[in-house]
C-alpha cells in the first residue's frame, strides 16, 4: 500500500475537486480491495494546487465571516481547474481555476454580506496572490 494523501482528508476540510470525487468513485464501493487502493491514491500537483487555492479562499472567507458576524453552518467548495497544454506537446499550465463554494449561513439577513465577503478574499489570500492564472468565484449562499 502506498503512503500518500487520503481523499477523505480533502473532503473533511470542505474541499472536493471534481478530480478527487472521480478518483474516489472510480472503482465503486463494492470491491473491498479496490476501495483500499482508492483510499490511499496519490494526487497530481495540479489537483493539489487547485485544492490549495480553494483551501486558502475558504480559510480567509471564514475569518471574514467570523469578524463580520456571519455565522457559517456549512461550507463546501467544488473547485475546478482548467489545464492548457503547450502546443509543442511538452507540458502545460493551469489556465484558470473556478471556485464554486456552497455556503450555508444561519441568518437570512446576512445573505448579502456573506456573498460580498467572497470578493474581499483575493486581496489577502497568499496563494491567490502568488499564482499567475485567473481565479473565478461562483459562490452560492443558502440559509439553514
Amino acid at each position: 500500500m502506498r503512503d500518500g494523501p487520503r481523499p477523505d482528508l480533502f473532503k473533511s476540510s470542505g474541499i472536493e475537486c471534481d478530480e478527487f470525487r472521480d478518483r474516489r468513485n472510480a472503482c465503486g464501493s463494492e470491491s473491498h480491495r479496490c476501495q483500499r487502493v482508492v483510499d490511499w491514491i496519490t494526487f497530481s500537483s495540479k489537483e493539489l494546487l487547485i485544492a490549495s487555492v480553494a483551501q486558502c479562499h475558504m480559510l480567509w472567507y471564514l475569518h471574514f465571516c467570523a469578524v463580520g458576524g456571519v455565522t457559517v453552518v456549512r461550507y463546501q467548495d467544488r473547485a475546478h481547474g482548467v489545464m492548457a497544454m503547450d502546443a509543442r506537446g511538452g507540458g502545460g499550465q493551469i489556465a484558470e481555476v473556478t471556485l464554486r463554494p456552497e455556503v450555508t449561513i444561519g441568518d437570512e439577513s446576512m445573505t448579502e454580506r456573506a456573498h460580498a465577503l467572497h470578493a474581499e478574499v483575493p486581496a489577502v489570500c497568499f496563494i491567490a496572490r502568488s499564482v499567475n492564472f485567473p481565479i473565478h468565484h461562483q459562490p452560492v449562499i443558502r440559509v439553514s
